[in-house]
């Protein structure tokens, strides 16, 4: 496969408008995701059934998956923006 970096890409990288929306869109979903997790955990300590409490910890370790990616994401955001007042 033959892939080509053309100038229209690497100015659409580096639009802040752009990059500060995907900051935003990625919290949002972050919060969603924390969310979800945190039912699922209250789903495993209240459940007396067996099935239950293993649909909640299989959810439970499932949101892990894309919940550390975007903490990582969050923390290169953050510390973009505090170089970027910085300067």
């Amino acid at each position: 496969m033959l892939s080509s970096v053309t100038p229209s890409t690497i100015a659409a990288l580096n639009n802040e408008a752009l990059s500060s929306g995907l900051g935003l869109t990625s919290s949002v979903v972050l919060i969603i995701l924390l969310i979800a997790k945190e039912l699922a955990g209250a789903g495993i300590e209240s459940t007396d059934n067996p099935k239950g409490v293993a649909l909640s910890r299989a959810i439970d370790y499932m949101l892990n998956v894309p919940i550390i990616p975007l903490l990582i994401v969050l923390m290169f955001s953050v510390v973009a923006r505090v170089i970027e007042v910085l300067q």
